[in-house]
């Protein structure tokens, strides 16, 4: 038996997944007549993306092959916009082979990649494949990675190569 699934939507909202409570001390009691203070924060990036792929890895308990396209117009992660996620994903045993993944970020930017995702094991969440990211406003993408005011001007750039990413490591060659 196999799969194909595949999956078109207007939106998908990874932050709200599982909301994340802020600590004890962001929670503020509003003045008298103002609305109340959220109870939830948008997960930082890292924290969403973790989510994502917890998603993904749940695929692979069905022990079947398959493949998993996505197109969606409009992903909110990490308080912020993503645009026009496309992917091809095939989930595996211990991880998830990715045919194509591309994406538009804050800033003019676009990411793509093609490689394998590790989903179980002792480098789960690691991806090594190639990859490449290239933004024409680098100062608005740093702004929303960091979740804050980017200083200074930052020139736009192109960055590709086989790429190595794991928890305690990103490498480019």
């Amino acid at each position: 038996p196999r799969y194909d699934f595949s999956l078109a939507a207007r939106q998908i909202d990874l932050d709200r997944l599982s909301p994340v409570r802020p600590p004890a001390a962001a929670i503020l009691v509003p003045p008298s007549g103002s609305a109340p203070a959220s109870t939830t924060a948008a997960p930082d990036l890292a924290e969403a993306m973790r989510r994502a792929l917890a998603l993904v890895a749940g695929i692979n308990r069905l022990d079947v092959d398959g493949r998993l396209a996505l197109d969606v117009a409009s992903t909110v992660v990490g308080g912020g916009i993503a645009q026009d996620l496309k992917a091809v994903l095939k989930p595996r045993a211990d991880h998830v082979a990715v045919d194509a993944f591309e994406i538009r970020l804050p800033g003019r930017s676009r990411v793509t990649a093609r490689g394998r995702l590790a989903t179980d094991g002792p480098d789960a969440g690691s991806f090594t494949g190639t990859g490449a990211i290239a933004s024409e406003q680098p100062q608005v993408l740093a702004a929303w990675l960091r979740k804050d005011k980017a200083g200074g001007v930052l020139p736009t750039f192109t960055l590709d190569g086989r790429v190595t990413l794991g928890p305690t490591l990103a490498r480019l060659d």
